[in-house]
């Protein structure tokens, strides 16, 4: 436990210093699918690293204790939304070290994806949080902290069919339906049509007998 957490200082202070001058071997990015989703459905937001050539990502699905710096992402709570489920890293590998960290844990190397599934609850759709990463050099043994804030600004579409008062229309013989409560007036369009008829029918038998 004491070689661990020696390793680990020096790890975080050797960061601390490439952080200083401005190294960033990952850069992530982020985006929801679908782009245009309603209010109601369940979508992906999707963080994506690029990860430089030499370096390593660590992911977001082994024992935080073990020693790596596991990667988090927090969501700042509003009504637009709801998290469903945890983040999800997509197939990261998976390595056991016996000799440090005495115990398996899993990394991306050129490029990490991660996703976490959100409920849609209203129009105004509003996403802010903050990544927490690190990421290691394969060549130096080297790590650097990978943090930074996100956001997502959308207005998104009701979900719900909504009903207008509509019209029943003859033209040319055809029968044109728009947007309404179509089956009601068609209900009463045929009622008529077939009153109409029974009307004729009758006028002209007392025609007849008369």
């Amino acid at each position: 436990m004491k070689i661990k957490s020696i390793v680990t200082g020096l790890l975080l202070l050797f960061g601390f210093f490439l952080h200083a001058e401005k190294v960033i071997p990952a850069r992530w990015s982020w985006s929801l699918k679908p782009a245009n989703p309603k209010v109601g459905e369940v979508a992906d937001v999707i963080f994506k690293v690029k990860i430089d050539k030499g370096w390593y990502l660590y992911s977001s699905d082994f024992d935080p204790e073990l020693g790596p710096v596991v990667t988090t992402v927090t969501f700042e709570k509003h009504p637009s939304f709801e998290l469903v489920g945890k983040l999800k890293p997509i197939n990261p590998h998976s390595k056991f070290d016996k000799e440090i960290w005495g115990g398996t844990y899993t990394y991306f190397t050129e490029l990490g994806e991660f996703r976490q599934k959100i409920k849609i609850k209203s129009g105004d759709l509003k996403i802010n949080g903050a990544y927490d990463s690190q990421a290691c050099s394969n060549e130096s043994g080297l790590c650097v902290p990978i943090k930074g804030i996100f956001g997502i600004k959308l207005k998104v579409e009701s979900g719900e069919l909504k009903g207008e008062s509509g019209e029943l229309k003859v033209e040319s013989g055809e029968l044109k339906v728009e947007s309404g409560d179509w089956k009601i007036n068609y209900l009463l369009f045929t009622f008529n049509s077939q009153l109409s008829t029974f009307h004729f029918q009758l006028s002209t038998l007392c025609q007849i007998f008369l």
